[in-house]
């Protein structure tokens, strides 16, 4: 039976605004050989081991159609497709006026459309119970938006670089707060800040003409 708990998050589209979300605590992973061994129990002609080789396979298929451009629909569980989006060396060059072309690309998902049925099936055997006190609230920082800006380009006039985790500690800002926040400040041509790199190797600098 899946317990839930209210979590806070911030709207960085409205100022000031906090939202509320309901969201439920994992009880952890199933994995495809323990599926088969459940399944295995329905039919005892067919070993576990053959389940589960014919559901590799099955997955091995669903691969491939995918990769030649085909939705796949599971019945009532639902329709799959590929996303796909900038590669992020792409996504570096592009900022240096490079042109993108096929190899800019990758699939970087799936598309998941979930059958009707299969929800309503889904929420028909799905009994929830709160997690008592499991309240996760926003961390909160100190500062405005405003104040942080300038923090930041405080920090930046006295350093040659700024990463994450230092607009995380000079703010008081969790983690993936401050990198949202870092990335709305670095795509904002009316603030200073400009970020360089990617991934773990991403920091962040004064425009050249702050």
């Amino acid at each position: 039976m899946p317990q839930y708990y209210i979590r806070e998050r911030k709207d960085l589209n409205h100022e000031g605004e906090t939202l509320k979300t309901y969201e439920v605590r994992s009880r952890g992973n199933v994995n495809l050989r323990q599926l088969a061994q459940k399944v295995g129990r329905h039919y005892r002609a067919i070993s576990e081991g053959e389940l589960q080789g014919i559901a590799e396979q099955f997955i091995e298929e669903m691969l491939g159609e995918l990769a030649d451009g085909y939705s796949v629909t599971l019945g009532e569980l639902g329709n799959f497709s590929i996303r796909i989006g900038l590669t992020e060396e792409a996504k570096a060059e592009e900022a240096c006026g490079h042109r993108r072309n096929s190899r800019s690309l990758c699939v970087n998902g799936l598309r998941f459309s979930p059958g009707k049925t299969f929800i309503q099936e889904l929420d028909r055997k799905c009994k929830l119970t709160s997690e008592g006190s499991g309240y996760q609230s926003l961390h909160r920082s100190p500062y405005s938006r405003e104040e942080r800006i300038q923090l930041a380009i405080d920090y930046l006039k006295a350093h040659p670089l700024m990463r994450l985790d230092d607009y995380a500690a000079l703010t008081h800002l969790s983690r993936t707060t401050a990198s949202t926040e870092l990335r709305a400040f670095a795509d904002d041509p009316s603030i200073p800040i400009r970020s360089d790199g990617v991934r773990s190797a991403k920091v962040y600098v004064l425009s050249p003409h702050a």
